[in-house]
């Protein structure tokens, strides 16, 4: 089966760069490619901005890397673009990650959109959510809720957390 780099995947059961980094011979960095290199980043901010015009969103959005003005932009688009603005009172939460707790971060995802077709909830700094906030992020993002659309961003200079790139729709 063909990597996402390009290069014939070494896995029998799935490819090298769902796990992160490509094992394949030949490129530079010692064989060792970012999930979003080049090719994958360019598809992930078209499937984005095809899921902004057609309104169809997935259930979970990560966002990571060292562009704060971009990931801020894709943010507010998105928002926008989900959210009717005569409803956002209702249906827009953003939190810290550092912030919240489990039991906030669960209600904020259980709780239904009102008189609207979805809620968007943001939690920025994932990366510093405790210990049980995250465990019941990764319990939600298990099942996620098809009337929510959560939107995870992740702070310049974090490493990229593969278990939430591998549960979200990571740009």
């Amino acid at each position: 089966r063909g990597c996402r780099c390009g290069r014939w995947c070494t896995s029998l059961s799935r490819l090298q760069c769902g796990l992160r980094r490509c094992t394949s011979l030949g490129h530079a960095g010692g064989g060792r490619v970012p999930i979003l290199g080049a090719m994958a980043a360019a598809t992930a901010h078209k499937d984005l901005r095809r899921a902004i015009d057609e309104r169809s969103f997935a259930r979970a959005y990560y966002f990571y890397g060292d562009d704060e003005y971009r990931k801020d932009e894709k943010t507010r688009e998105l928002i926008d673009a989900a959210v009717d603005p005569a409803t956002r009172d209702f249906n827009l939460d953003v939190r810290r990650g550092g912030s919240i707790d489990a039991e906030s971060v669960a209600s904020l995802v259980a709780t239904p959109p009102m008189m609207a077709e979805r809620r968007v909830v943001v939690i920025r700094e994932v990366n510093a959510l405790k210990k049980d906030a995250r465990t019941a992020l990764d319990r939600y993002l298990v099942n996620p809720s098809t009337d929510v659309v959560l939107l995870l961003v992740a702070p310049a200079g974090t490493k990229e957390d593969a278990a939430l790139i591998a549960k979200t729709a990571a740009v």
